[in-house]
């Protein structure tokens, strides 16, 4: 419909620029024309002149003396070949002559016997004209707007550089004006061709407006504002699935909320998840409601990156669960449960992949409930490879749980200006372990504020030991937590001497609840000349309101953006949004994932401050 539309329209536009390109063509064509007329009649007109002008000076060819005036004979003989030259067109031909006075006098008439001027008869003209010509001796062209249009032409004739006659020619150019009359009225009909496009054109413009208008009423679900499955069978047509990871949402126990409370409750619960949605995924991921508590969403994955996407699925699961819910004094708190297809090219048709997102969302309902589901291959190596609590425990007391640094460099300067601090396992095999695998289950107990404590404790040694300037990761929550915060400023105060060269990079993914104590407590980490970075920036959404609560003093570009920035113009625009924003609020930039030297160069074009990756240095230990 919208490209059946798009065509009628610029088929619309095409003819009224060409409808536009004639009437302007015309015009200048009719200007043009009048004007080519006008030069061959004055060409003519001077002509004309000239000739007298040669006659003149065989009948007198010592100039105009006493002796010529009295010579009735040759004024006569001239008078009858200047009338000679009488047309239709060239109807006045007269000479006349400048007396001592400065009046002007006729000298011979050509001009119909009935209007002729008397020899030595003053003729009253514009004497500024005259006087130019016979000063100038330069001929001169002019229009006399009498009862019609003429034209007059004066030539002067000279004698030994002095200027003794003029020769003037009246002339009227009908043609000129026929030529008028007879186009005006075919650019009164363009007029009207034009002003009936136009009108053809509202109309076109107003039903174009009034389909796409009823096209979207018909795609949406009136209740929650998603998309409904009207939607759902035009955007499988027309869009590639693959590239997108397909969710399937169910809220929790939705039944008992509207037998306890009523359809008017869970009508307002279905629009807030609705809503959280729209605030939680991207502009291009999508979001149907496919049934009853049920919606079913499809999130873009440019990047073929599946712990990208669970970032995302994560943070819309937790979003949902922190979430109040307010109506009429109620307070209600909702879960849902997320069946994840992140491979729907496995299957044979779209219908099939959205099948297998339900059956994943069944097994996590079947299975408790309140949880995500998947059966990506990059999920199932994360479960099968978590270490337990009791594992992670047993490192932490063997010191098996230390920091790796990798280095952050100089963009311009291609040095090392610092290092991130990235928290490592060493496993019973020497097997180093990544944070995936152990942090996850420690969350939120004291074992994670002892490895907390542990980390920057080891970050602030290796501070002193090396002088080092070092970033270390934390989440927000670790910010807002009481006990860990504690922690947390005990270790930069019994170190502030330092505490200059240490950066905190706070995960951007996070959903804030608290902005007065995040901002609160991050001012106080700042009072000790403490850094602060946003990590991850522009990983699934980017949360800018953050810029206006918290004073940011870096941005760390997620790698996600990063990586193929050298093959994506779409992934370098992101990029390059991002540092016009970093400078527009003064703050440095970092890319992360540097993985080639194709990629760094873009980082440099980029004008990005700082780059970090495997291409300028992997995670070491640091023993020096």
């Amino acid at each position: 419909m919208r490209r059946f539309s798009k065509l009628y329209f610029f088929v619309v536009l095409v003819i009224i620029a060409i409808i536009v390109y004639m009437f302007v063509s015309i015009d200048k064509i009719e200007n043009e024309l009048r004007s080519n007329i006008q030069n061959i009649f004055i060409t003519q007109a001077k002509s004309l002149a000239s000739n007298i002008e040669t006659k003149l000076k065989r009948t007198y060819p010592e100039g105009i003396s006493k002796k010529a005036f009295e010579n009735l004979k040759k004024r006569i003989q001239l008078q009858e070949s200047v009338e000679l030259l009488i047309t239709p067109v060239y109807q006045y031909v007269y000479v006349l002559y400048k007396d001592k006075n400065g009046n002007y006098r006729y000298f011979v008439d050509g001009s119909p016997f009935e209007e002729r001027g008397e020899f030595d008869q003053k003729l009253d003209v514009d004497k500024s004209k005259w006087d130019t010509v016979y000063d100038t001796r330069k001929d001169l062209v002019f229009k006399q707007n009498l009862e019609t249009v003429w034209t007059t032409l004066l030539h002067p004739v000279a004698y030994c550089d002095e200027t003794e006659l003029i020769v003037a020619i009246d002339f009227s150019m009908k043609l000129p004006l026929e030529v008028t009359e007879t186009i005006e009225p075919l650019k009164t009909l363009f007029v009207y061709v034009f002003v009936a496009i136009a009108v053809l054109v509202l109309i076109v413009l107003f039903q174009i407006f009034s389909s796409i208008k009823m096209k979207k009423q018909s795609y949406i679900d009136p209740l929650t504002g998603a998309y409904n499955r009207n939607f759902l069978r035009d955007f499988i047509t027309a869009h590639d699935i693959n590239s997108f990871a397909i969710l399937m949402v169910d809220i929790d126990h939705f039944k008992q909320i509207n037998d306890n409370y009523g359809h008017k409750v869970g009508d307002m619960v279905l629009r807030d998840v609705a809503h959280l949605f729209g605030e939680c995924l991207r502009q291009e991921d999508v979001v149907v409601r496919f049934g009853g508590e049920e919606f079913l969403i499809f999130l873009k994955n440019e990047a073929k990156n599946p712990e990208e996407l669970l970032k995302v699925v994560k943070r819309l699961h937790a979003t949902i669960e922190r979430h109040s819910f307010f109506y009429d004094g109620l307070v209600l708190k909702v879960t849902v449960s997320i069946g994840v297809n992140l491979e729907p090219h496995h299957f044979k048709s779209t219908s099939d992949a959205i099948k297998h997102a339900d059956e994943l969302l069944y097994t996590a309902k079947r299975t408790g409930r309140n949880k995500i589901v998947t059966d990506s291959g990059y999920q199932q190596r994360c479960e099968n490879n978590k270490k337990s609590i009791y594992e992670t425990k047993e490192a932490l007391e063997e010191g098996r749980i230390l920091c790796y640094y990798q280095p952050i460099i100089d963009a311009k300067t291609d040095t090392i200006v610092k290092y991130e601090a990235l928290v490592r396992m060493i496993d019973k095999d020497d097997t180093v372990i990544g944070p995936p695998f152990f942090l996850q289950n420690i969350l939120h107990t004291n074992l994670y504020n002892e490895l907390t404590k542990l980390v920057v404790h080891e970050v602030f040694a290796t501070i002193k030991r090396t002088s080092n300037a070092i970033s270390l990761n934390l989440n927000f929550s670790d910010i807002v937590d009481e006990k860990l915060f504690k922690i947390i400023i005990e270790e930069i105060e019994a170190n502030k001497e330092v505490a200059d060269k240490l950066t905190v990079e706070l995960l951007e993914y996070e959903v804030l609840e608290n902005y007065e104590n995040v901002k609160k407590n991050i001012s106080k980490i700042r009072s000790y000349g403490v850094r602060i970075a946003l990590d991850d920036f522009g990983s699934g959404y980017a949360n800018y309101t953050v810029f206006k609560e918290i004073d940011i003093d870096i941005i760390k570009i997620d790698g996600s953006i990063i990586k193929d920035i050298e093959t994506s113009e779409v992934l370098y625009d992101i990029a390059k949004s991002i540092v016009v924003l970093a400078k527009s609020l003064n703050i440095e930039t970092v890319a992360e994932f540097v993985h080639s030297k194709g990629v760094y160069e873009k980082i440099k074009e980029l004008d990005i401050t700082y780059a970090q990756g495997f291409y300028l240095g992997k995670p070491e230990k640091m023993d020096y």
